[in-house]
Order: structure tokens, then C-alpha cells, then sequence
């Protein structure tokens, strides 16, 4: 490998080849590191990543773990310099172990599979945060956007799946909206992304005019937010909702 490379993008590379390739001696300049798997990975692999000395952003994508079947371990000495880290799902202990050897880490984006009340500490000290969520309740988003861990936000993003009507009725995020405004820091707000999914083709109607209601809400346009959907075609009947501050 050229010893100044400065980023590295991996796609389906054994674990033995990453190992290999990952050696902190070999890429002393390395600050961009983008890795793509397709299988279970092993642990281990973070440990070479948490060891490159000039490493400031990582995105390493791979396919999710049952929570039993990735254990986290690394030495308490490691520090890494990552700012910004783009990850697939990890349980809420072993990223809160990963996240401890990144003291400099503010910009996070990660797959929230399990319920968001047990990462909130672990978000504490970001200011940039993106996650994508599966089945996520309103409630939830409301209850972690307006909790004290995440005051110090400056950027939220949300995508994924939900199907709860509470994400498309104007009411709710007028209500968040508000609160937002005079307890957090934060100052980009963008749901992207966002398939609101019905198994009923009979509701497809009510749906539509629902977003069409939403569009039209005058507290958010007050706000500048900008409400745009499409419609899906698909067996669940999606609808993609982006909800953004203009």
C-alpha cells in the first residue's frame, strides 16, 4: 500500500485480508476509512480501526448481529482520533464501549434496532446525529429530541420505517417543534427518508389526506419546514416523508 495514502474504501474483503490490510504501520496518514461487508464480521476488526493514528472518519457498514453474537473488548489504553463514525447496528453495550475509546467523536450515524431510551447517555456528548430506526414510536423520538443527555445536538436526522399515524399528524410535531425551540441547541432538523407503511391498501385514501393536511399545517411553514411525500408501490404501501427546515 502507498504509505501516504490518506483514504481506503473496502468492499467484501475477508477478515483475514482486513486484518492484513489494516496494520496502523502501513497506513500512518490514513484519515478516511469506508468499509462495506456483507456477512457477520468479526470483532476484532474494530481494534485494527481504533488504531489508526490519523483516523478521522470511518463509516464500516456490515450485516447485523443477533445481540448475542458480537461481545466488544478492547484494550483501555486504545484512543483513537475519529470525529465522525458511520456504523450499522451495535447493542447499546458495545457501542457504549467503542464510543469510550473515541474522545473526539461528535458526529454519529447509526441503525437503531432496539428501544432509543438505552442509547440516550450513550448520545450525550455528540452534536451531530443520524439515525435510521425500524418501528420507531413518536413517543420515543419526542421523549429523546427533548431529554437533557441531548442538549448539546446541532443536527438530527431520522430515516427507516415506522407505521405509527403519530409521525404525519401535524399536532404532534408542532408540539416537538415547540419544544425544541427553547430546550435544545439544535439548528438542522431533517426527517429523510421516512416510509410510513400500512398493510391495508384501504387506508391509502386516508393516508394521502393526512400528508395533504400536514403540507398545509401553518405552524410548520411558520418554521419554514418544508413537508414533501411520494407515494410507494409496494406490497406495505409506502409513503416516503421528508420533513425539513428549509
Amino acid at each position: 500500500l502507498p504509505q501516504r495514502l490518506r483514504s481506503f474504501t473496502l468492499f467484501n474483503v475477508s477478515d483475514d485480508q482486513l486484518k492484513s490490510l489494516l496494520v496502523s504501520e502501513q497506513l500512518p496518514f490514513l484519515t478516511d476509512l469506508y468499509i462495506h461487508l456483507t456477512r457477520l464480521i468479526d470483532e476484532t476488526i474494530f481494534l485494527y480501526i481504533l488504531q489508526l493514528p490519523l483516523l478521522e472518519n470511518c463509516s464500516f457498514y456490515f450485516k447485523y448481529h443477533a445481540p448475542s453474537q458480537i461481545v466488544l473488548s478492547l484494550p483501555s489504553t486504545i484512543v483513537s482520533n475519529i470525529r465522525q463514525l458511520r456504523l450499522s447496528s451495535l447493542k447499546p453495550s458495545c457501542l457504549n464501549i467503542l464510543l469510550s475509546h473515541m474522545p473526539k467523536l461528535t458526529w454519529l450515524t447509526i441503525s437503531v434496532l432496539r428501544d432509543m431510551q438505552e442509547y440516550l447517555q450513550i448520545f450525550s456528548r455528540l452534536t451531530h446525529l443520524k439515525i435510521n430506526v425500524c418501528s420507531m414510536p413518536f413517543q420515543h423520538l419526542q421523549d429523546m429530541l427533548c431529554c437533557k443527555e441531548l442538549d448539546q445536538l446541532k443536527l438530527f436526522e431520522l430515516s427507516g420505517l415506522v407505521r405509527e399515524w403519530q409521525f404525519i399528524t401535524g399536532e404532534n410535531w408542532e408540539r416537538l417543534m415547540s419544544s425544541l425551540s427553547s430546550t435544545t441547541k439544535l439548528k438542522q432538523f431533517k426527517i429523510q427518508n421516512l416510509h410510513f407503511y400500512s398493510l391495508f391498501y384501504v387506508q391509502f385514501a386516508v393516508l394521502k389526506l393526512q400528508l395533504e393536511v400536514l403540507q398545509a399545517n401553518d405552524y410548520l411553514r411558520q418554521q419554514n419546514f418544508k413537508v414533501s411525500y411520494d407515494e410507494g408501490s409496494d406490497i406495505f404501501m409506502t409513503c416516503n416523508f421528508i420533513l425539513q427546515r428549509q
